[in-house]
């Protein structure tokens, strides 16, 4: 895993995770195809006080840049980078996440197909945030250990 604290990193796909030092089961997950820069534009919002996640910006407003470290969890293949930045979404619940739903650039919406073996709020996660979306998004389900369906 490869760990920064405001510092650089490669450029290739990963899911990646923001984790408090002082609270280190308040993390953030998020997925992109250049860890370098993603982590800058965190940075930036974070610095210029909006941030997407209200509960990161409160964080960081409280804690400072350096109770957070960025960290890659996962190496993957741009082309499985939605559907794994959604499995780790669901697997791990992350604390600092506001969307628990991956958005494709497309805007369409992904949704979470086998839920067999996983945690019980992790399923009840899902199924809220489903429920929320607007009845105007298309919606592309997923099964966790494969493509897309």
């Amino acid at each position: 895993m490869t760990k920064t604290k405001w510092g650089t990193a490669n450029h290739s796909a990963c899911i990646y995770q923001i984790r408090s030092i002082a609270y280190p089961d308040r993390i953030y997950v998020g997925g992109t195809t250049d860890f370098h820069t993603r982590m800058r534009q965190h940075q930036d919002t974070l610095k210029h006080f909006n941030h997407g996640s209200l509960l990161l910006q409160e964080h960081y407003n409280e804690y400072g840049k350096n109770d957070l470290v960025f960290s890659i969890i996962e190496k993957c293949d741009a082309s499985q980078l939605h559907q794994r930045e959604q499995y780790w979404l669901f697997e791990l619940a992350p604390y600092f996440n506001t969307q628990l739903i991956v958005r494709h650039p497309d805007r369409k919406v992904c949704k979470i197909n086998d839920v067999d073996g996983c945690v019980g709020i992790g399923i009840v996660w899902i199924q809220k945030a489903i429920m929320e979306m607007s009845s105007s998004e298309e919606i592309i389900d997923i099964d966790l250990l494969s493509d897309y369906i």
